[in-house]
């Protein structure tokens, strides 16, 4: 299971956190973390409200290279473990953990 985090944020608001819990025996995500390795960026797709829901913005986030080398060995290591029948419990572990970041790291988001 891998937790990956995106921060809003800006001066005037506080951070909104989105926490995406990938289950990496599923070969749609595994790909697609691949993906992230070689694109080294993703888009947050924005959309409204209102019933029409349409997409008003479009943001392109890069990728630290420092996390690009811890994704790699993941992926490998990924492949290389047996089929795990029980994915919440690490996705519950994640949880606790992303808890503890949040709350302790949300004064430390750089601008």
């Amino acid at each position: 299971m891998l937790l990956w985090i995106t921060v809003l944020s800006n001066r005037q608001l506080e951070p909104k956190w989105l926490p995406c819990y990938l289950d990496m025996q599923n070969t749609q995500n595994l790909q697609m973390v691949s993906t992230l390795i070689t694109t080294q960026s993703y888009r947050l797709v924005l959309f409204t409200l209102e019933p029409a829901q349409k997409c008003v913005k479009i943001l392109r986030s890069s990728i630290n290279p420092a996390q690009q080398e811890n994704l790699k060995p993941w992926v490998q290591q990924t492949q290389q473990l047996p089929f795990s029948s029980q994915p919440l419990v690490g996705k519950k572990l994640l949880k606790r953990k992303y808890k503890q970041i949040q709350s302790s790291d949300t004064r430390a988001i750089e601008y």
